[in-house]
């Protein structure tokens, strides 16, 4: 089983090193340890079997995919049973006898997916309710509650668990044996295994009051719990080849800049962590993402803690000036910041935990750490990290650093989940 959410893994190049800023990388990068989830696909089958619909001669599995194709025109294409809060036998039923009603009819309330991307080593989906379609769960939230789910049959095998808070949650274990619940970091997670493998259902909520204007994550459970209840396989098929899990080389750059430098991976600012945590130090190489990516110098830094940040909302302690000499200091450090944003376009990168940050330059780029790039004489800010709990592949991504934090599909305390897509790098990384 794995972990998550909102302490950041280290993605790309890594390096190693406490402290000070340097511009030589040790030797110690390292590959991460993979492994596959063995699917039973038979027991899919088994599950199927009871579906009316589906006694025939041809392949349960793959009459189902066919079916469901019309509402998820890419279900096959998943490696692992996908699943979702769909009536699967309604709607194979009134398919059967030409009375399909729209998608929404067979969601138990929930919206249509949102986002529905299945990728070589597993799926991600993000569906919605709205509290007025759930009058029964008494919400006073007033906004529409996304939900996300994944299941992924490639894991990164961690060292030891980062979550600490899991609970058994004995109202579900009769349904999914073994479900665990945390609550971590603004995020209600849940996870648990079918047909051997690991499936992770995540909200983004606020651990305090009801309210109409913040979802609680009381609240939050609420809708979890109604949408994990109403889970059933909707596709998903055996994938034509094995995924190998053969490591490539780590390849170093030939050449080092001189005027390139940054600080050890986990080297973050301190006060700036989870809970006053430091960073954790990892010389593990994830993914092979180069940085940069169009046109150097880039750097990359905190949006929070740095000049002109807001300190991630944790409080600010005016020093004195006034305009961009103005001088102030997050609380959580004694750092010295100024209200002039240039300052941060210069070396050394730095690690940062993830944070949230208004400053982005596209609709599909997250909150988080980001790059600085000047390029043709104008100023843009590359995002590179996410609040965990909702999955954005990388391929979406303007940006990554060699040592950027990285936050997406929720993971387990052993190992985080990866898939790649045929035509992009297309990544969910998990928070450690």
């Amino acid at each position: 089983m794995r972990e998550t959410l909102q302490a950041c893994c280290l993605i790309g190049l890594v390096f190693a090193s406490p402290a000070v800023a340097q511009n030589t990388a040790s030797d110690d990068m390292k590959s991460p340890r993979l492994s596959a989830a063995d699917v039973d696909w038979s027991a899919v089958r088994t599950t199927l079997a009871d579906l009316e619909a589906l006694k025939s001669q041809t392949d349960a599995l793959t009459q189902l995919n066919s079916a469901i194709a019309k509402v998820l025109p890419k279900i096959a294409a998943s490696p692992v049973p996908v699943l979702l809060p769909f009536d699967t036998a309604a709607y194979l039923h009134d398919a059967a006898v030409g009375t399909v009603g729209d998608a929404g009819k067979y969601l138990s309330g929930f919206s249509a997916a949102a986002l529905f991307f299945p990728g070589p080593s597993g799926f991600d989906a993000v569906l919605a309710l709205r509290p007025q379609d759930a009058p029964d769960l008494n919400l006073t939230f007033a906004r529409p509650v996304n939900v996300q789910i994944s299941g992924s049959a490639l894991l990164y095998e961690l060292d030891g668990s980062v979550i600490a808070d899991e609970t058994a949650v004995l109202q579900l274990d009769g349904q999914f044996p073994g479900i665990r619940r945390v609550l971590i970091e603004s995020h209600l997670r849940y996870s648990f295994v079918r047909y051997r493998v690991p499936y992770f259902v995540s909200i983004e909520c606020f651990d305090g009051a009801n309210s109409s204007r913040r979802l609680s994550c009381r609240e939050a459970d609420k809708v979890a719990i109604r949408f994990l209840k109403a889970l059933n396989v909707v596709g998903g098929a055996p994938p034509a080849n094995v995924a190998s899990l053969e490591q490539r080389p780590i390849e170093r750059p030939e050449a080092v800049s001189p005027d390139f430098t940054y600080f050890a991976p986990g080297d973050i600012l301190p006060g700036t962590g989870s809970r006053g945590k430091s960073g954790r130090a990892d010389s593990t190489v994830y993914a092979k993402i180069r940085f940069p990516m169009a046109q150097a110098p880039a750097y990359a830094n905190s949006q929070s803690f740095m000049n002109w940040g807001n300190c991630d909302l944790t409080g600010r302690i005016g020093l004195g000036g006034r305009d961009k000499a103005a001088a102030y200091r997050c609380r959580v450090n004694d750092k010295t910041l100024l209200t002039d944003e240039s300052k941060n376009y210069a070396y050394p990168w730095r690690d940062n935990f993830c944070e949230h940050t208004a400053s982005i330059t596209s609709a599909n780029a997250p909150p988080g750490s980001a790059t600085r790039a000047r390029i043709s004489g104008r100023d843009f800010a590359w995002s590179m990290s996410r609040a965990p709990g909702a999955a954005i592949p990388i391929r979406k991504m303007s940006s990554r650093s060699p040592t950027a934090s990285s936050c997406a599909r929720p993971a387990t305390a052993r190992s985080t989940s990866w898939s790649t897509s045929p035509a992009s790098i297309s990544g969910f990384v998990i928070c450690t």
